[in-house]
């Protein structure tokens, strides 16, 4: 396990996510000083996109049926770490499904991916 960058990165690979969360607390004006929330989160790297804002997009199941991803969509810039887990991990998993480039299509729920 490493830390690694985006850049780093391959669609497949196993990778834990520290970021920072939007959150919501009542509290004293005082309490409200260190509002950052930190979510660790691990699934499958699908690339990075978005038009306005970039987002990682990080695999958490695939409906083969249906052939679609239920991913997390974690803005860019509120990332603070990204270890590598495992390499290529979705290969060496299921080595005779390879991933696809993910389509731009507009979806409320879920990142269709072509396997």
């Amino acid at each position: 396990m490493k830390t690694v960058s985006i850049d780093e990165l391959n669609k497949g690979d196993l990778i834990a996510v520290k970021w920072f969360d939007a959150s919501e607390l009542r509290a004293k004006l005082n309490q409200h000083e260190k509002p950052e929330v930190a979510v660790y989160e691990w699934g499958i790297y699908l690339g990075v996109r978005g038009p306005k804002r970039q987002h990682l997009l990080l695999g958490k199941e695939h409906i083969e049926g249906w052939d679609e991803w239920g991913a997390a969509r974690i803005p860019v810039a509120l990332i603070e770490e990204i270890i590598l887990l495992v390499p290529s991990s979705y290969q060496r998993t299921f080595p005779n499904l390879v991933l696809k480039k993910i389509k731009n299509r507009k979806t409320l729920s879920r990142v269709r991916v072509r396997i």
